[in-house]
Parts: structure tokens; sequence; C-alpha cells
């Protein structure tokens, strides 16, 4: 047995290792096609935290010489220099180029971040995946709260069992990590969001990465492989396989982290065991690759702001060039932070208890701006045309009745299904594109004298005995069906429930992801592209016979056209003078803001989509509703107007689109 204390010798092997973490972390959020799983770099990094950290602490709590204040000092030393640099430069660029709803949400997330809670914000307000999160300035932060987090308890955990044996150490361990995975895997098919951002179920990968490098301090190395160096080759290169492959196989429908991440991780895992195999010594160690291990955390720091301020600046996606040319920009600000701030401020050997108060100090200090900006709602003074638009953009965004993902039955309160009263109802049945037409059709019904109905859940077209499977919310198939039985047995029921409207994305799985696809209640596999316009078309078909059986009026709404820039951000941007001039520098062409093509925008799903829609309309006495005839004119299609953005994001109406759209329909 090895005797624990003492430090563990510099591994530029791990070193390297973190230099293919970073680099499928920003291939992925570059949007390289070919690197669909590039998240799991993060998970890698977590692995070797957990070794790095787990070994040092064991080390230390062994020997007796372990310091709570002096542990925290060094993660002070190591976490808060880069991080407070990135932080100042984001206050002077957010009061340049963000509106005041962003920069308000910019600031919340400043404060979450200096918190170490930035994974806890996220989760209760968007996922890592979901349409506007590559705006977040600093989503990035997440995985620095789950860190933080880990190292809060761990090393309490240690030095509460510093007198078990080295053996019972590692089994207590070893049982945490378990439970903490199986968490994760159950989690991830029923709480996804939750299990991909919370400490409980990413504990376990941080936490394997603890018990590798104590069983490491025990066990050293040498005596396991010094004479078996071909198995060790092969499982190095197996290793690296399994990293690479699941960055390549991996997607964001893949249900993550659950089971999923035990490849990455493992494979990580093994890499840092195989220290003496030819992977490690010639490919991990190669000085280029260690050099940018070596930048790696201010590189993680740094290049995703960027690409934030670029979408934000273009309002859509940007080329891959541009997303190379940004990347490389966050790795010079990388050399800089590393070479002037992160390594001075490591070598510093000021240490003690003012040392760490003056840490804490600093965050307080950093926490104050974001405490101004956010009171201050964003500092709207600034730019007041732009708090107009987005003003009017958010009049009727936020729908009440819209349901979430994860509820399985129509919102009851009197604002979407009010007391009828002996009066015509219409109701509203789809997903979100369809709440996006409530309030606008709410006004309409008062006005007419009807009663207005909203029957809505995200991602849940209304199609009967078809509904939408999605790889990434295991559940959503059958909450999906429950809701649509639910909402359909009430409008067929109820006589006083004259017309029904039905509309959404109606396109959403086309063409064909994978993970994603309309399947019949109860089938377990998802459909080929052919089957899954044929179930969408008998799902359609279906509701509106039974409607139509019922004596229901039936209006079957298109879907609207989808841009390839987010309306509301370019329509803000272009009235913030420094962030129209990067509209322009980043290839937005200023003539063409407010529209785009219609070829572009109606896309050949859309267009097909259309075609059912209009032979099931026709087939069973029902009518369609085109929400594309008032906003495009045969040859683009249009997004703005009087300087109001007719669209909330790239998908959605706003309310004065949903006006637009609608003002010549016949409905009552």
């Amino acid at each position: 047995m090895k005797q624990p204390g003492g430090s563990a010798p510099y591994r530029p092997d791990i070193d390297g290792l973190r230099c293919i973490a970073i680099l499928v972390v920003i291939l992925f959020h570059i949007g390289l096609p070919s690197i669909g799983g590039g998240f799991v770099g993060v998970d890698v990094f977590f692995a070797i935290s957990g070794y790095l950290i787990g070994s040092h602490v064991y080390r230390e709590t062994r020997s007796g010489t372990f310091s709570l204040r002096r542990f925290y000092e060094r993660r002070a030393k190591r976490i808060l220099p880069a991080f407070f640099f990135v932080i100042f430069t984001l206050y002077v660029l957010g009061c340049l180029l963000l509106s005041s709803t962003e920069l308000k949400r910019f600031a919340a997330q400043a404060l979450a971040a200096i918190a170490s809670c930035s994974n806890l914000y996220f989760w209760l307000r968007e996922g890592y995946f979901a349409p506007k999160a590559d705006t977040n300035l600093l989503l990035m932060t997440w995985s620095l709260g789950v860190e933080e987090q880990f190292y809060v308890f761990f090393p309490l955990l240690m030095m509460l069992l510093k007198r078990l044996s080295p053996r019972r150490l590692l089994a207590c361990l070893g049982v945490l990590s378990f439970l903490s995975f199986l968490l994760s895997a159950v989690g991830v098919v029923h709480y996804p969001t939750a299990t991909f951002y919370l400490l409980p179920t990413r504990a376990w990968e941080i936490g394997l990465g603890c018990i590798l490098g104590i069983f490491e301090v025990e066990v050293p190395q040498s005596s396991l492989f010094r004479k078996q160096g071909y198995r060790t080759d092969l499982l190095a290169f197996g290793a690296l396989v399994g990293l690479i492959g699941s960055c390549v196989l991996y997607s964001k429908a893949t249900p993550f982290p659950g089971v999923a991440a035990l490849l990455p991780v493992g494979a990580a895992l093994a890499l840092i065991r195989t220290r003496e195999s030819r992977i490690n010594s010639w490919i991990l160690s190669a000085k280029p690759l260690v050099w940018i291990g070596l930048v790696s955390y201010s590189w993680y720091l740094w290049h995703w702001p960027l690409l934030s301020l670029a979408r934000i600046s273009t309002g859509g996606p940007l080329s891959i060039r541009t997303g190379c040319l940004l990347a490389l920009g966050g790795l010079l600000l990388s050399v800089f932070s590393y070479f002037a701030i992160e390594k001075p401020f490591r070598r510093t050997k000021r240490t003690g208890p003012r040392f760490l108060a003056a840490y804490g100090f600093a965050c307080l200090l950093f926490a104050v701006p974001a405490t101004l900006l956010f009171a201050s709602r964003g500092w709207p003074s600034r730019f007041p045309q732009v708090v107009s638009i987005e003003a009017a953009a958010a009049v009727g965004s936020l729908d009440p009745c819209l349901a979430g993902y994860g509820e399985s039955h129509p919102i009851t309160s009197p604002i979407c299904m009010p007391p009828h009263m002996d009066k015509p109802v219409i109701a509203l049945m789809g997903d979100s594109h369809a709440s996006a037409l409530a309030y606008e059709l709410r006004s309409k019904s008062n006005a007419s004298g009807w009663i207005f109905d909203d029957l809505t859940k995200s991602s849940c077209s209304q199609l009967g005995t078809v509904t939408r499977a999605m790889l990434s919310y295991p559940d959503h198939a059958g909450q999906c069906a429950a809701y649509n039985k639910a909402a359909l047995d009430y409008v067929v029921n109820d006589s006083n429930i004259r017309t029904v409207i039905l509309a959404g994305f109606w396109s959403a799985p086309f063409p064909l992801q994978k993970g994603y696809g309309y399947v019949h209640v109860g089938e377990a596999t998802l459909a080929n592209a052919n089957q899954n316009w044929s179930n969408f078309e008998s799902g359609l078909s279906g509701t509106v016979r039974r409607l139509r059986a019922h004596h229901k009026e039936v209006i079957i709404a298109t879907d609207v056209p989808r841009f390839s820039v987010d309306p509301l951000i370019v329509t803000v941007g272009g009235a913030i003078p420094l962030r129209s001039h990067l509209q322009r520098i980043l290839a937005v062409d200023a003539a063409q803001l407010g529209s785009e093509s219609e070829q572009s925008a109606i896309s050949p799903e859309d267009r097909h989509a259309i075609e059912i829609i209009t032979k099931i309309a026709g087939s069973n006495g029902a009518h369609v509703l085109d929400l594309t005839h008032e906003l495009c004119n045969g040859q683009s299609c249009r997004y703005t107007s009087n300087e109001a953005s007719l669209y909330v994001d790239q998908q959605h109406l706003s309310s004065n689109g949903a006006r637009m759209a609608l003002q010549n329909a016949k409905l009552f």
C-alpha cells in the first residue's frame, strides 16, 4: 500500500484530455453537424475534476493536514479571478448591446453565477437545449454551479469518514455515486431538465472521478500495468474511441445524462487510469494539446458569451466560419486571461482568513452592478424605442392556458375555460403555435359575444389517437395523448361549443429527426418518414371526423411562416446603435431586415402539411384558415410592421402578428 500524503506529480496527459473536452464542447456550440454530442465534454471535465480534487482532499485528510479554509482558498484562486474578468467585460458589453429585457435577464444570471447556483437558475428558467438558450450569456456557468455545490459537501463528507479504512471509504462513496446514477437514470425519463442541471443527478460523474483518485492513492499505477502494456494501450484506445463516438453519435435528442453519460465519463476515467499508455504519452501529452488544456478553463468561460452576443446581434444562427472565428477570438482572450490573471492569482502566497474574506468581498462587489441592473429592470432609459418594441411584443405572449411539459390535463382556470352561460363558444386546440393565437382570438370572441376556450399544450398538436414522441422527453408521448383525449372529450360533449380551431406546428417532426415523430397511442417505436406523414394525416383526419360527427364547425389553421432569424431580436437590434453595426458586420443584410423569402420561410414540409390539411378539410366539410395569407405576398414573408415585431421568436406570433394574420378570418 502506498502511504497517503504529499501531492501527486503533474500529469500533462490530463491537460491533453482537457483539450479534447473543450474542443468538442466548442465545436458543438458553434454548430458543427458532426459533433452533435459535443456537450459530453462537460462530463469529461466533471470526471477530471473529481479525480484531481478527490485524490488531493483524500491525501490531506489521511495525513491530518486538510483545512477547509485552505481548500476554499485554492478553489477561489482557481475559479474566481478569470470569472470576475469575464463578468466585468460582460457588464460593459451588456450595457452597450442589450435591450432592457435582455440586460435584466443577464443581471439575474450574473447574480446566480456569483452565488454558484447557475444550474438552479437555468433549471427553473429553461432547458439547455431550449430554442433561445443560446442567447443566455452565462449559460456555460451551470456546470460551475454543479461543481462548486459538490465541493461544498465533499470535503465535509471526507472529514466525516476519514476514520474509515480505504476499502470502506471507497464502498461508501461507491454507494452514494450509484444512488446518484440511479436517480439520474430514472430522472432523465421523467424530469429531464432537472436531471440535466441538478447536483443530485450529476454528483456520480464527479464522484466516480473521486473514487478513482482515492483508489490510485492507495494502489499505485505501476503495480497493475507494468507488465501489461498492450492491455493498457488497448484500453486507452478503446476509451478514446468511446469518447469520440459519444461526441459523434449523441445529439440533442439523446436522453442525458442518465445511462448515456456512462460512456463519456467511463472513457474519461479509463484514459486517466491508463497514464502509461501510448495514447496518453504520445497523443494526450503532445505539447499543443497540453497547451490548450492549460487555458481550457478560461476558454470555456469566454467562448460562449462571444457566440451568444453574436447570435443576439444577428438574431439567428451563425455560420460555421463565423463561429470558428469567434471561438478563436475566445482562445486569444483565454490566453491573455491565463497568463495575466489566472497564473498570477494562483501563484500568490497570500493566505489566511483575510485573504478568503477578500474573495468574499469581491463576490459582493461584483454582485452590486447586477443587483442595480436587475432592480432597474435593465436600465430601460438607455434605448426608449427598444422598450416600446419589447412591450408591444410582450402583450399576450405568455398564455396562462398553455399546459407545459409534464401536464396531462387542460388548465381549467376561468380564463381558459370560462363559464359558458348558454353562449356560443369557440374553442382553440393545439400546441404553442396555436397558443400564440389565443390572445387575439379571445379579444375577437369577446367582441362578437362568444366565449373562448383555450385548450393548448406545448409540443402537442391535437391529433386524437396520434401523439408526438420526443426521445429527449420520454414521457411526453403519453402525456400528450392523455391531454388530447381529455380535451377532445370535453369539446365533443359540450353542446355550447359551436366552432373548433385546430392549429399547430404541424410539420414539427419533419424531416424526421432522430428521436422525434408522430406515433399512434401505445406504439413503442418511432415511425419512418412515410409512416410519420401517414400518422399525421390519420390523426388529424380522425380528429376532424369526430368533431364533425358532433356537429362542430371545424377550422384547420395552416402554420405560420418560420424564419432563419429571430424577428424580435433583429427588430430590437436595429434600434440599438452598436448592435445594428454588428448586424452588418456579421453579414445580416440590412435591406432584407423585416422580411424573408417565402421559399425560405415556408418549408417544403410545411407545404406538404398544407396539402394534407386541404385534403382533409375538403373531404370532411371543414374549413382551412390560411395564416400565411396576410403575412406573405407570394415572394416574401414579413415579420415586422411599422417597426413592431410580428413574432416573439423565430416561429411564434406576437399579438400584433396574430392580429394581422387573423384580420380577415371569418370565424363567427
